[in-house]
């Protein structure tokens, strides 16, 4: 279609999707050239006034659904809210068609709901909770800021961002609360053409139609009520159609929709919804406008406020936070962060904490949940879930100039888990640092820590700088004064000392060995691990010693002086 609709904009020849009022607009993907000649991908709405050429209409009935086209995109450049369809480049009306461009779209709920495509629409109770308080949050700017009335809230006008937010747009018959009725059937173009001239009849509330009543913004939630009941209906029996309601007519719609709302509870998929949303969408959907709830109420009911959605709309607000707020959030987090579903987790919830973890009063119990995340089984299904989502994070943690000594203890304690998902290379270059730290740091808990974890460790990194930068560490803990952390550095090096060769056994090795034996006074665990050591080097080089462990344990020191005799005599050959 090229640039010949909107300046600057190159628009796909085909539309993606049909939406708005009564599908009429068609919209197409759309890029544009920012400032610094980076592509940037939005979504173009046409109406091609040829469509209505086979309707029979006359030109200036025609004019007047121009009209009501016009306003969406007009209204949307008022209405600026991060819940509302944001409009990228207002409309520009050419002779055979009007356009105006708003932000990139993937679909509408209603395309999602002709195509039984309902996983993206009810992927789980939460996701569906999250997406209704993002409209929710729509209609209570449009209420209480803007005090207009939507009109015509139906899945048709309920569109999916690339974000995977819902927005609300279709402000075709928005209007200021009235004092009178808006629509009546007796007008011309209504009786004539009613699905032109008025709102979706599937969703409407009944007084909109009805001279005896004043439209108010009741209206609204009676329609959301509808829209709610439209998913759900589908989710739980997108085979059957015995819930399907259907307006035939403006003078039959207050009657059509009474009928249909007493049957409601003897509906299948009804009856299987939980209590309070049952009592909530009751509510919703009385016939009554002055019995409904306010779209306030709606926000603060119990189905929809349910903790686990208070704790993601409270993370929405959490940079707002002071630090104290911000650490009993994690740590109240720490505690439920199993009972959200996987796909929210990786989402929306581990995004927004991993913001928080350079933070020295976040960090570590952030830490605390990605190591419990990592302990549930194939929590992330590949490692490329893992270097996307939370790798950076941990990144810009490693390169601080100061971590805390708890971070850092996780870090270490969660090298193993970790490293599953790192190649050698990222290990090596991130976090090695820190952990060669951990080997001289005089803090007993991240000592202990990193020598147990040393074996594993050893697997991960290239041989030289396990032999230049790691061993020596090492044996220097295993003369230490501390009887605890000597004991854990002869358990680690007990563990990896057969990679190494003759000659940093015999140089380095095997002189520590007779440091640590004269400190452990005779200790019987730690010399037998000593022993174990020279029988092993001994293999290594080549020495065959028969029955170490019956060796008389007063005797060791007379045994050690004769294994490294043997071993530096072939060592010399």
């Amino acid at each position: 279609m090229g640039n010949q609709l909107l300046k600057n904009y190159e628009i796909q020849k085909d539309p993606y999707l049909e939406s708005g009022h009564q599908e009429l607009w068609k919209v197409y993907s759309a890029n544009k050239l920012d400032e610094k000649d980076r592509i940037s991908s939005y979504s173009a709405f046409v109406f091609k006034k040829r469509v209505l050429k086979g309707k029979n209409i006359p030109n200036p009935i025609k004019e007047e659904v121009f009209a009501i086209l016009r306003k969406e995109p007009q209204n949307l450049m008022k209405f600026k809210h991060p819940s509302i369809l944001n409009l990228s480049e207002p409309l520009v009306e050419h002779k055979k068609c009007l356009v105006f461009a708003s932000e990139k779209i993937t679909n509408s709920i209603q395309n999602l709901l002709k195509s039984n495509n309902l996983s993206e629409i009810h992927q789980s109770e939460i996701e569906f909770k999250l997406h209704l308080h993002e409209i929710i949050e729509g209609l209570l700017f449009l209420h209480n800021n803007v005090k207009m009335v939507h009109l015509n809230i139906c899945p048709a006008n309920i569109y999916i961002t690339e974000s995977n937010k819902w927005k609300l747009s279709g402000f075709n018959f928005t209007n200021k609360e009235p004092e009178i009725q808006l629509f009546k059937e007796n007008d011309s173009v209504l009786k004539d053409f009613p699905a032109l001239f008025c709102p979706n009849l599937d969703y409407s509330a009944p007084e909109i139609f009805d001279s005896n009543t004043k439209i108010s913004f009741a209206a609204d939630v009676f329609s959301l009520g509808m829209t709610i009941l439209a998913i759900l209906r589908k989710s739980e029996e997108n085979d059957k159609k015995e819930a399907d309601f259907s307006g035939s007519s403006i003078s039959k719609h207050k009657e059509e929709i009474s009928v249909f709302l007493n049957k409601l509870e003897g509906f299948a998929f009804f009856q299987k919804l939980p209590s309070n949303l049952k009592f909530l969408l009751s509510r919703m959907l009385n016939l009554n406008p002055i019995s409904r709830p306010t779209i306030q109420e709606i926000n603060n009911s119990q189905w929809l406020n349910d903790p686990l959605v208070q704790t993601l709309n409270y993370l929405d607000s959490l940079g707002q936070r002071d630090e104290a707020q911000q650490t009993g959030f994690f740590k109240g987090l720490m505690k439920i962060i199993m009972k959200f579903e996987p796909g929210i987790l990786k989402k929306r919830i581990l995004p927004k904490i991993l913001e928080f973890i350079t933070k020295d009063h976040c960090s570590s119990v952030i830490l605390s949940i990605i190591q419990s995340l990592l302990e549930e089984n194939n929590f992330f299904s590949n490692k490329e879930e893992f270097i996307t989502i939370v790798w950076p994070a941990i990144k810009r943690l490693t390169v601080l100039k100061e971590i805390s000594a708890q971070s850092l203890l996780l870090l270490v304690n969660g090298m193993s888990k970790m490293g599953d998902y790192l190649t050698n290379s990222e290990l090596q270059s991130s976090l090695l640092p820190l952990f060669l730290k951990c080997y001289e740091c005089g803090v007993p808990k991240l000592e202990v820590a990193i020598l147990k974890n040393t074996e594993y460790l050893v697997k991960k990194v290239d041989f030289p700088l396990i032999k230049n930068r790691i061993l020596p560490k090492l044996l220097k803990l295993c003369s230490d004064e501390r009887h605890e952390t000597r004991k854990n550095a002869i358990f680690a090096l007990n563990k990896i000392y057969s990679i190494f060769d003759k000659t940093t056994v015999n140089d380095l090795i095997m002189p520590i060995l007779e440091k640590t034996l004269k400190k452990s006074n005779n200790e019987t665990e730690l010399t037998f691990i000593v022993l174990n050591m020279y029988d092993g080097m001994a293999k290594i080089i080549g020495i065959e010693v028969n029955n170490i462990k019956a060796f008389d344990i007063e005797k060791v020191e007379i045994l050690m002086i004769f294994l490294r005799e043997l071993l530096i005599k072939s060592s010399l050959n």
